[in-house]
């Protein structure tokens, strides 16, 4: 059986979650090195979907997750 993303309306709720610590963060970005870190972490994860760029653990969008500061990977990765 395929694995399962969140549905929308945990998606709506990390996503919320997710911009309001950015927002918190005074809307930090990463730093190009922690970027690609993370962008290899999750190129390399069971959890990772290519079209659309997402993780399938919380269903977040990792263009914009891997790029701010605060975020955080639900699995720990980075």
């Amino acid at each position: 059986m395929a694995e399962r993303s969140p549905g929308i309306i945990q998606k709506a709720k990390n996503l919320i979650g997710a911009t309001a610590k950015h927002i918190a963060n005074r809307m930090e970005i990463a730093t190009s090195a922690t970027q690609e870190g993370r962008w290899i972490e999750c190129f390399e994860c069971e959890k990772f979907s290519k079209v659309p760029l997402t993780c399938k653990e919380c269903g977040c969008g990792l263009v914009k997750k891997i790029s701010w500061a605060s975020s955080e990977c639900p699995l720990n990765k980075w």
